[in-house]
């Protein structure tokens, strides 16, 4: 819900400091404001700019919390050099350049309460007014995302048998931004090359998983995977799903819940053996099934068998 690897491949430059419990990631990248279907003819994609830090705190071996934030935004043909303040909150800056950025504030968790046992969680806020967040007026400026999951390992007793429950869930308009033009799209939402920096599903979706894993022997390695999810589009109005439009032509102030416009219910199951053929060489045998049941249309069935040949390459640094 934070930053994943979804989208595509982008340039970064990355610094790493760790101060005893404290370790500060920056990270200030550049990414594309379109993808290759909407650049036509040979020209350079045009550019916009991220700009990011992660402080956790490890509380003890048992417990961490974590601070993001990040800005997205665009100038020609430069950086925003403010931005390369290491530990200044950035909706600070933003304020003092009276910028038109996107700025978005995370939280993480990590908890052991006790062996076997894992319980973490994300919370993305984009935008919030505080006056609307519990008044339950769907006001759509509450642009907030989450996760919450628990792992346990061991289960029933037995070794290596590991179960993990996930749920995460974006309100109507999260990672979106605006544009004073509505007939564009924003070059300052929360992506890259047309995609999601976060959740592939952009906002607008609730997602709950459980995934089996376990390893019965030293050369076999088995996982099943169960995904539910639910989310809401349209064809003709904005109703917060694409990140990419303008919020500025959302449908309504306020009575915005999350799933709104036409449901989209999505059942998938994702099987998967692994035999270690030699160290670092594994033979895969995949199997998934996917429903997806459109309001008002047909359902789509999809069943899925493959196979494949798989090489873990270590990385090591050779000292010269």
């Amino acid at each position: 819900m934070l930053l994943s690897d979804y989208s595509n491949n982008y340039f970064y430059l990355q610094f790493n400091t760790r101060i005893l419990n404290f370790h500060l990631q920056n990270t200030f990248s550049e990414l594309s404001a379109r993808s290759s279907k909407d650049n036509i003819g040979d020209r350079l994609l045009p550019k916009k700019y991220m700009a990011s830090h992660y402080l956790n705190y490890q509380v003890s071996d048992k417990l961490s919390f974590g601070l993001y934030e990040s800005v997205i935004f665009s100038r020609e043909n430069h950086f925003e050099f403010q931005y390369l303040n290491p530990v200044i909150l950035y909706r600070t800056v933003e304020q003092f350049l009276d910028s038109p950025d996107n700025a978005l504030l995370g939280f993480n968790m990590k908890w052991i309460p006790k062996n076997n046992y894992q319980l973490y969680g994300q919370l993305m806020i984009d935008e919030l007014k505080t006056s609307q967040a519990f008044s339950g007026s769907g006001w759509w400026g509450n642009k907030i995302g989450y996760q919450l999951g628990v792992k346990k390992f061991d289960l029933f007793g037995i070794s290596n048998l590991d179960l993990q429950l996930e749920h995460n869930s974006a309100r109507p308009y999260t990672y979106a931004h605006r544009d004073e033009d509505t007939t564009v799209r924003p070059v300052t939402s929360y992506s890259h090359y047309n995609q999601s920096l976060a959740h592939p599903y952009g906002a607008n979706f609730r997602e709950t998983i459980v995934k089996l894993k376990y390893h019965p022997m030293p050369k076999l390695y088995l996982q099943g995977l169960f995904l539910h999810s639910d989310y809401g589009t349209s064809l003709t109005e904005n109703v917060g799903r694409d990140i990419l439009a303008n919020y500025e032509t959302r449908v309504s102030d306020f009575g915005n819940v999350t799933g709104q416009g036409s449901s989209n219910i999505v059942k998938a199951l994702h099987l998967n053996a692994s035999w270690e053929l030699l160290p670092n060489y594994f033979v895969d045998f995949t199997y998934i099934n996917r429903n997806q049941s459109v309001e008002d249309s047909p359902s789509i069935l999809t069943n899925y068998f493959g196979f494949g040949v798989r090489a873990n390459v270590s990385s090591r640094r050779l000292l010269l």
